[in-house]
């Protein structure tokens, strides 16, 4: 499963950006050219050498606490689209421009995840591996707020290989939707 929505009229995404543009963060450009860990050869290097896990390539991983209380508004805004789930934030993230996060899969910690992202331009992207279909598929950025749901498996037949790109101020806020415990123990 893959869903991608924009998301509009939102005031409490409104607030959060607010106050992150009040921040002072360096916003360095980075070098070299951070777009082929992004790329399909890299993917399939890496699913040929080893079939890994969790291949990573962070760059500028950059937020404080000051923004924490902002971010616990937008996971109880989730809690109450997944009422019968719990929802448990898993990533806060800036890419500046040649900003990235290599193929990776979550795979050490399954379930349904979340993202939501704002994209100053739009000129930023997802990029997913469907390993049914033996194809990527890039999910450009709307401008704005966005928002991806995807599932994430441990098996090396089901990994889902994901990667970011952004040439672009980009935030991404994540979060693992988790099924309720108690309802899922529950005796019928």
């Amino acid at each position: 499963m893959f869903i991608f929505e924009k998301l509009e009229n939102l005031p409490i995404l409104d607030d959060y950006l607010c106050e992150f543009k009040n921040q002072n963060f360096s916003n360095k450009i980075l070098e070299g050219k951070n777009e082929k860990y992004c790329s399909d050869e890299y993917l399939h290097d890496i699913i040929k050498i080893d079939k890994i896990r969790g291949n990573k390539k962070y760059l500028n991983l950059i937020f404080n606490k000051t923004l924490s209380e902002k971010v616990k508004n937008i996971n109880d805004f989730l809690s109450l689209k997944h009422t019968d789930k719990k929802v448990e934030q898993s990533g806060h993230f800036l890419y500046p421009k040649n900003g990235c996060m290599g193929w990776h899969t979550n795979s050490n910690s399954t379930g349904l995840r979340c993202y939501i992202n704002y994209s100053e331009n739009g000129d930023s992207y997802f990029k997913y591996y469907d390993m049914e279909q033996n194809k990527t598929y890039t999910t450009q950025d709307n401008i704005g707020w966005s928002i991806r749901y995807f599932d994430v498996y441990n098996d090396p037949n089901k990994y889902f290989w994901h990667c970011v790109y952004s040439n672009t101020n980009r935030i991404s806020i994540g979060f693992r939707i988790i099924n309720n415990l108690l309802q899922s123990n529950s005796i019928e």
